[in-house]
Formats: structure tokens, sequence, C-alpha cells
């Protein structure tokens, strides 16, 4: 099943599978900045063989301001747009959807990003309480600030974060990107602190930032649903 449809402008892509025993499904929500939702779904399909779900794509249009928490203006400018895109996500995207489709399981919503997508996903933990698990693949947690925004928030419910990051990554020449992997580390320390995160997975997979996308974020969906 594939639908293509849109919300308030935003172009959104619902990929669907099988129903499980219990005749729901798993909702995992994408933000992307292009149309790959085929190739991750199928690329997913793959890794997440014999498990069932539905993946949406949410087409992001300004990158640097719908997913971005507050406004930065380093290493280039960020709005912070993401309280406005996320409330447009929960209140009405996945509400319209989950009224719209009755297969969809409201227990196990499921919130992935990779890059910035994947700091907006970790930093929509501490928002909402719509999700039951969120994946960070190789997400920008050298954003300024972040780190001690979570040093001082608890996520919002009883939920399970997946954390990945490419290898070389940390190796980076610029200053600010080289940080990402004590970044990261440290942001599993404060989760795995948080007693509202029932568990916190942190990977290492090879190669650096742009190394395997869809297969990264295939990983981190088939986690997602073993632990949900």
């Amino acid at each position: 099943m594939t639908n293509i449809f849109t919300s308030s402008g935003a172009k959104l892509t619902l990929f669907g599978g099988e129903r499980t025993s219990s005749g729901k499904l798993p909702l995992i929500t994408l933000p992307s900045f292009d149309e790959s939702s085929d190739i991750f779904y199928k690329t997913a399909s793959d890794i997440c063989s014999g498990k069932a779900f539905c993946l949406l794509e949410i087409k992001v249009d300004d990158w640097n301001g719908q997913l971005s928490p507050w406004p930065v203006s380093e290493p280039q400018a960020f709005s912070g747009g993401g309280s406005v895109f996320l409330r447009h996500i929960t209140d009405d995207i996945l509400s319209g959807l989950i009224k719209k489709e009755s297969t969809l399981d409201t227990d196990r919503m499921i919130i992935i990003g990779y890059s910035l997508a994947g700091l907006f996903s970790l930093w929509s933990m501490y928002n909402t309480s719509v999700f039951a698990a969120a994946a960070s693949c190789s997400g920008s947690l050298w954003y300024s600030g972040f780190i001690d925004y979570m040093s001082s928030h608890y996520i919002r419910n009883k939920s399970k974060i997946y954390l990945s990051l490419g290898s070389k990554e940390e190796k980076s020449r610029n200053a600010l990107f080289s940080t990402i992997g004590d970044k990261t580390r440290e942001a599993t320390d404060i989760l795995r602190s948080d007693p509202r995160a029932a568990k916190t997975e942190l990977v290492f997979n090879p190669g650096g930032h742009g190394t395997d996308v869809e297969k990264r974020i295939a990983l981190a969906m088939k986690w997602c649903l073993e632990n949900t």
C-alpha cells in the first residue's frame, strides 16, 4: 500500500505492510529532505523481514528551519521552527492519519531522523508523549545548547531511544563537527540516567556521515520495532 497526500502543504508518503496478529501496525514517522521513502521502505523491509509496519515520510521543505529546536547562527543560520513543525506533525498529520487509518497502533508510534532530523527526533521526545521510541541516526548533536538542554530535562514518557553514528564522523576536520563523537556519547549517558528512558542503545556504523544512509535508518527501524 502506498498513499501520497498533503497536509497543510506538507507532502506525505505512506507505505504500509500487512497487519500484525493484533490487527494493528506500528507507524514510523520519518522527516526527510528528499522524496526517497520508496528506497527507505524497500531497504527497511529487507532488513526488518517479518516485521509489519507503516512508514510515513514527511517531506521537509525548510531543513534548517523546521527541524531546529531554537535559533542558532553557527555554523549556518537555523531559525528554530522545530516547535511549530512538531505540533504540525502530532496535532495535524498524525492525528488525522490515526482517524483515517484504523490499523495503526497508537502505542507503537516511532520517530526516526537522520542528521538534523535525527536531532529533531531526539528533541521531540522531550516535547511530546506521542512516540514510544525514537532514533537519531548521525544526529546533529553538536547543535549549540542541545546537550545542556538534555541535562536539564527529562523525556516526556517511558520510551526507547536509539542513537547511531558513523565511525569516521568524529574525525572531521571541522572543529564543530569533530565534537560529534563526544556529544553523542554524552547524550547516551544522559539518557541512560533518565528514569523515563526505558532503554537506550548506541551503535557505531562503519564510515562517515553519508555512508549507507538508507541501511542505517533501516537498522534503526529494526531496533525500534523490536523494542516497542
